[in-house]
């Protein structure tokens, strides 16, 4: 008996009738891993013709995928392969248990076999898309995201596709373009918790704080304790000013991850930037224990005894950095700040004038070292600054202090070039006390420095620095800290 059998768009022509009834047993539908490794055995030792051949060899690799026969499995991928050397489903299919195994590059080269042998999209997108994914496994971000993108574009719904492109367009450091991405991603699956996350992330890679906070805040809703949600919240509120919102997830986030010296680092930092300064030297204090030496800490501590008026802590702390990386900028600039608040003008030039000579080092380190040196008796000092200020450009907020120093603009004309942000009109205010200090009018300092504490701005060193000369001047008690 001969009959016609139809066999997953493959035609069987004049099949024996034992050989065609094994294959329909093979391809029956419903049938657990075992069941379809034992007919399908059963059939390929009939007399089934190449392309039949395939196609039950391609079934009971599959079972013995779903049984983790890995070995049967990849020996029937091999079969199909001598038979049809191009065949796609065996490509992906070896790929796939290559990937299991840990043979990244042997996976990596079946998947691109099988997307030169490929015309179907579909397939060709799950191609796309799996040889990606490897190549972000390995670094090469560009390479993944040009694959993951041809996957989009061929199953432009897989939410999948967009979750990993994204990861690589950050990996890539292309965080906007990851953005847009997630937007996408997040259209077709708004609620999905691990996209959140990564918009959170992105958001606040961009400084775009408040829609970081809330996805975080999205996050946090369904998951209290998804630690990479309060540790990104944390940051993202400090960034933006909302001080008690970052101390609060800081301190949950100790809560679940008790004695972890990085949270105790983020929380000192809260502590910090929120005015708490000796709550902040006992949490550096902490991460110093657990890891001696540790610069951010030790540069961290130094600030917050800087703020205390403890100028011998801060400068310990300080020293202890230069040790070991004495050409480490913003030590050195930050020993000059202390330095100058004690009045060691000398020693706070020098250390500016060495901070300047390192690569990037801030503008407005030559107004500190003018400042410095003026104060120290330097007559060169305004010449030294027209030097300097040349590397910031022209238009730059320190160019217009410069130009102030050096009688280019008037006082009013620098107020009015502060625009009415308070960091700049703190900033300008301390270098004009600092100009009437050096002109020998301390009555007219005394109103420029309190000026200076009209905008708020208790962070800035220059905050620092106005309230530690209106001290001297008699004009407040206490200590320079932040209020």
């Amino acid at each position: 008996m001969r009959r016609i059998v139809i066999l997953a768009g493959l035609t069987v022509f004049a099949a024996p009738a034992m050989a065609a009834e094994g294959a329909l047993a093979c391809f029956a539908a419903d049938q657990k891993p075992a069941a379809v490794i034992s007919t399908c055995t059963a059939a390929l030792g009939s007399g089934l013709n190449a392309e039949t051949r395939v196609l039950a060899l391609l079934a009971r690799a599959d079972a013995y995928v779903a049984s983790k026969d890995l070995a049967n499995a990849r020996r029937d991928f091999d079969a199909v392969l001598r038979l049809a050397p191009h065949h796609a489903g065996a490509l992906m299919g070896r790929a796939r248990i290559n990937e299991t195994e840990g043979k990244a590059q042997a996976a990596e080269a079946d998947i691109s076999a099988a997307i030169a042998a490929e015309t179907a999209s579909d397939t060709l997108g799950e191609a796309y898309a799996r040889r990606g994914v490897l190549r972000l496994a390995r670094g090469a971000a560009d390479e993944a995201a040009e694959d993951l993108e041809h996957a989009g574009r061929l199953l432009p719904r897989d939410v999948e596709i967009r979750r990993a492109l994204a990861k690589a367009r950050m990996k890539g450091g292309q965080t906007k373009s990851a953005l847009m991405v997630l937007n996408g991603a997040l259209g077709l699956a708004p609620t999905d918790i691990d996209l959140l996350r990564m918009r959170g992330l992105a958001y606040a890679q961009l400084r775009n704080f408040g829609p970081a906070i809330n996805d975080f805040s999205a996050v946090l809703a369904v998951q209290p304790e998804d630690q990479a949600s309060l540790e990104g919240r944390g940051i993202a509120a400090l960034q933006n000013g909302i001080y008690g919102r970052a101390l609060a997830d800081f301190a949950r986030l100790a809560d679940l991850r008790p004695n972890d010296p990085h949270v105790v680092f983020l929380h000192a930092n809260a502590q910090l930037q929120s005015g708490h300064l000796a709550e902040a030297v006992t949490d550096y204090t902490l991460v110093l224990k657990a890891q001696p030496g540790d610069e951010e800490s030790l540069f961290g501590r130094a600030t917050a005894h800087m703020f205390q008026g403890d100028y011998t802590g801060a400068e310990t702390d300080l020293a202890a950095i230069l040790a070991k990386a004495p050409g480490a900028a913003q030590a050195l600039a930050r020993r000059g700040h202390v330095r100058f608040l004690r009045q060691a003008y000398k020693e706070a030039a020098a250390d500016f004038a060495q901070a300047l000579t390192l690569p990037d080092a801030p503008a407005d380190l030559a107004l500190w070292q003018f400042v410095a040196a003026s104060r120290g008796g330097d007559p060169a000092a305004a010449k030294t600054l027209a030097a300097a200020i040349q590397k910031a450009p022209a238009e730059s907020w320190q160019a217009a202090i410069a130009q102030y120093f050096l009688g280019k603009i008037s006082g009013d004309d620098l107020i009015k070039a502060a625009r009415n942000a308070p960091g700049r009109l703190c900033e300008a205010y301390f270098h004009l006390g600092q100009a009437a200090l050096i002109q020998g009018d301390s009555a007219e300092a005394a109103k420029l420095f309190t000026a200076v504490r009209t905008t708020g701005m208790n962070r800035y060193v220059e905050y620092a620095g106005a309230l530690t000369e209106l001290a001297r001047l008699g004009q407040v008690p206490g200590s320079p800290g932040p209020g």
